[in-house]
């Protein structure tokens, strides 16, 4: 007997839920700010992450460009320390936090694909108090017996990806194999993003969100008659971002796509 279908809901994170700069740029400003980061390494770094960027809208792009190479050696438990580092909470959109609250209280399955660190999403989604599915870049790990004294082992990073990287040509990918693992109705699913890197995981499912969209992604979303939602932050936000303290209810601008 087949199981009854459920609904999805699929977030983007950076530019979606989180304004920008991104949560990768956040974290590479703490480890340059402790000098973890050398200036050769901080300047891969950005010419990492700005090819990451064009590759996110480029066709054809090897999924080997999602590399991390200047986090190569590095320990993974400097993420530990990166949000308790934070002079304040993420300002996460209030619009997005009721739009996830609602999504919860409906019983939907709430997903976060993106192209960010793992581990960075998963601490993001701790932050605001949200249980949610995460698809996000992971990386290839080698243990160091630096912590044996103590008997533990320490992870660091090799910088070379572990699986495939959320981008726009495998977003959609996810997507669609979450909605067979878990039985979801696509029909009847949501996806919210703010990219054209997005566009393919919108038109994946029956209510696409364009959030604060791009300008080639308020194309798309208009020849495709998508609704567009624009998300705001407000004094709120300046406060710990959590779901608990944010009311489904309240209003949120939004047009449809085929408007000006």
């Amino acid at each position: 007997m087949r199981a009854e279908s459920q609904v999805g809901a699929f977030f983007d994170i950076d530019g979606t839920l989180l304004p920008w700069p991104s949560l990768e740029w956040r974290f590479i400003a703490y480890l340059a700010s402790r000098d973890i980061l050398g200036p050769a390494a901080a300047a891969q770094s950005v010419s990492i992450a700005l090819g990451v960027l064009l590759s996110n809208v480029a066709v054809g792009v090897p999924l080997e460009s999602g590399n991390r190479m200047y986090l190569s050696g590095l320990s993974t438990s400097l993420v530990d320390g990166w949000l308790p580092d934070l002079s304040r909470p993420l300002p996460v959109f209030d619009d997005g936090l009721r739009r996830l609250k609602w999504h919860a209280s409906q019983g939907h399955r709430i997903v976060l694909i993106s192209g960010t660190l793992a581990p960075l999403a998963r601490a993001f989604a701790q932050q605001i108090g949200l249980a949610a599915e995460i698809y996000a870049t992971e990386l290839d790990l080698v243990s160091s017996g630096g912590g044996e004294e103590h008997g533990i082992a320490v992870d660091f990073w090799t910088g070379h990806l572990a699986s495939a990287w959320p981008n726009a040509q495998t977003k959609a990918h996810i997507v669609r194999r979450v909605a067979v693992e878990h039985h979801l109705d696509l029909a009847h699913s949501f996806a919210y993003g703010n990219s054209s890197a997005d566009s393919a995981m919108l038109e994946s499912v029956g209510n696409p969100r364009a959030v604060n969209p791009s300008f080639r992604l308020r194309r798309i979303a208009a020849g495709h008659h998508w609704t567009i939602e624009y998300w705001k932050l407000r004094a709120a936000s300046r406060r710990p971002a959590n779901l608990a303290r944010c009311s489904p209810t309240d209003p949120i601008v939004a047009r449809t796509g085929d408007r000006r």
